[in-house]
This record gives C-alpha cells, sequence and structure tokens, in this order.
C-alpha cells in the first residue's frame, strides 16, 4: 500500500474507497452487511460525520434498511494500556499518550454511546463485553455475527472459529524505545510526512522481545479508578455487568518499572542496529540510558551501543547475564 504522506493522496484514496464501497452494497444480495468501523468512535466522527456516514448508507440502499451499531466495552485494566499502545504506534510518545486518555476516561464511552443513540437511535445500538466475545464458542467473529441476530447454524457453518492474531502487544521495552524514536523522529512535521521516519521499518522496533507491556502500576490504577463510573453507566444503561478491579490486580504490572534488560532483547537489539539510521540508533542507546539499571548496565550498554557492530559481535555474550548485571569483562 502506497503511504498516504500528501493531502492529494488522502483525497484520492477517500473517492476511491467511497466508489468501493458503493460497489460492494450494489452487488451484494444477502440480508445483513457488516462494516469494520474501528475509527468510528473517535472524536473525529462528531454527530455530523455520523449524520452524513447514516446518509450515505440510506441513500445508496434506497431507503429500506435499518442501521445499527454493535460496539464492545473492555476491562478498563486491559482496555487502556491497549489503546495508549495503539497511540504509541501511531506516533505519540508514552508520557502524551497516557495524559490525552487520562483526560478522556472520565466520560469516554459515555460520550461515544450518546452520540451513536442520538444519530441511530438506542434500538439500534448494541453494546457487548469484549470479555463476553472471547469466551463464545462460535469464537469471537461469529459471537459478533451472532450478536447482529444471524441465526446460529449460520454462524456455526459460516465462521472459523479460531481466532487470529493480527495486532498483538509489542513488549515494554519496544515501547520504551518507540516512545523516544516517536519524540526524536516525530512522524509528522508541519503538517507533511516526516521523511526521516522512511528511512526504517517501525516493525523491526515492534518485534523487540522483552516483558509485557503495561502502564506503571501508580499510572494504571489511576486511569482505572477515574474510568469507573463512566464503565458503570454504560454497564447499567445496557444491563451488563460491572467491571471490578483489585489493589491485587495492580502488583501485577511491575514489568511497567523493573528496568533490567535480558540477554534475548538485547541480543535481538544489537543483532539488528545495522538496518536502523543513526537517529534511530540514537533513541535505542537514549533508551538504554533511561530505563537501565544498575549503573554498571547503563555503562555497559553506552558502551555497547558506542564502539560499534564490529566489536560487539563477538564479545556481546560475554556481557550481560539474563535479568543481571554486567560482568566485569575488562
Amino acid at each position: 500500500m502506497h503511504r498516504l504522506d500528501t493531502e492529494e493522496k488522502v483525497e484520492s484514496q477517500k473517492k476511491t474507497t467511497i466508489m468501493e464501497i458503493e460497489s460492494q452494497i450494489k452487488k451484494f444480495s444477502g440480508n445483513t452487511l457488516f462494516f469494520s468501523a474501528e475509527s468510528i468512535s473517535s472524536n473525529k466522527y462528531n454527530e455530523q460525520a455520523l449524520h452524513r456516514i447514516r446518509s450515505f448508507f440510506t441513500e445508496i440502499t434506497n431507503h429500506d434498511v435499518e442501521l445499527g451499531i454493535l460496539m464492545s466495552i473492555r476491562n478498563p485494566y486491559k482496555f487502556y494500556p491497549s489503546i495508549i499502545q495503539q497511540q504509541l504506534k501511531g506516533g505519540m510518545n508514552l508520557s502524551i499518550a497516557f495524559d490525552k486518555w487520562l483526560d478522556l476516561c472520565a466520560d469516554y464511552f459515555q460520550n461515544i454511546t450518546l452520540r451513536f443513540e442520538r444519530i441511530f437511535g438506542k434500538d439500534q445500538v448494541k453494546i457487548v463485553r469484549f470479555e463476553d466475545f472471547i469466551k463464545s464458542e462460535e469464537g469471537l467473529v461469529g459471537a459478533t455475527l451472532k450478536h447482529a441476530g444471524l441465526q446460529k447454524s449460520f454462524v456455526t457453518q459460516s465462521v472459523f472459529t479460531k481466532t487470529k492474531r493480527s495486532n498483538p502487544s509489542m513488549s515494554q521495552e519496544a515501547s520504551w524505545i518507540l516512545s523516544n524514536i516517536n519524540e526524536d523522529i516525530p512522524k509528522i512535521v508541519g503538517s507533511t510526512a516526516n521523511p526521516e521516519r522512511k528511512k526504517f521499518k517501525i516493525r523491526r522496533v515492534l518485534e523487540i522481545p522483552g516483558q509485557r507491556f503495561q502502564l506503571p502500576p501508580e499510572r494504571l490504577k489511576l486511569i482505572v479508578e477515574k474510568s469507573k463510573e463512566d464503565l458503570d453507566w454504560v454497564c447499567d444503561r445496557y444491563d451488563l455487568k460491572k467491571y471490578t478491579v483489585g489493589n491485587a490486580d495492580f502488583a501485577t504490572t511491575d514489568s511497567a518499572t523493573n528496568e533490567y534488560w535480558s540477554a534475548k532483547t538485547l541480543r535481538y537489539i544489537v543483532s539488528r542496529l545495522l538496518f536502523f539510521p543513526p537517529k534511530v540508533r540514537e533513541s535505542i542507546h537514549h533508551t538504554l540510558h533511561q530505563h537501565s539499571k544498575p549503573s554498571t548496565m547503563k555503562w555497559a550498554a553506552s558502551l555497547v551501543l558506542s564502539k560499534g557492530i564490529m566489536m560487539i559481535a563477538p564479545i556481546y555474550d560475554y556481557f550481560f547475564w539474563i535479568n543481571g548485571p554486567v560482568r566485569n569483562w575488562i
């Protein structure tokens, strides 16, 4: 897919997408048609935008269809780390992404729900807990179809029930590095795409192995507690079981503050340094300084990255213990 890095390319893609949707709808002969609309819940889709979407589908289908929204909510303990991680992938740094969602979380789902209800009608809005979706015997896709009103026999025959992950979580170490890359090499400069970002594949950063991504316990607790009233409101309105998160859950998030880098993580980074341009290597260097302990490991990490690839390769294994301090190799 070509990069949409100019306004002209974006407008061209919009027109192409609209033409494709019109063509697909005209060819469709079934009774129920789904469109994946992940971004429809964002603030970009205000009521005016939703009105335009509703009018578009109403006109193209000759006013003889019902339009509805099927939306899932998720335990805030899982949801907010996940969405902050997505913001990282989109170009934000960790601090800005957290502050953004801390500001939004108090009424995030309530605002979305009421916006949908005003445009499509409350009877045409269905909300399901994500946790109930994934426990369904029909699988995630099958559960979606079932909640939309399709007969169980059709769902069972038509859906491959094994869930496939297409957007896996990044590691904690990858999030630290990507956060610094996003700050040092912004995705957008002014109103155009930063040409420096084209010089490397972000996928190589996302694939860095390490600890499970999570927010620091005190930050996670803050955002979960602030979002509680919002999710309780949605659960009451749609007769759903409320979410509960205990203090013990926050004690399991120490990966966000544990700054020991495993040998596996460091081997991966070192073996791929040549794939990154100098500015990215500087961001990696910066990250190791920020998130390494004890002090000897910080010193060794700095030395390793400053000496170059040829030196690192033959002696690397003598530097690091897995999850431990650096050997005295001098």
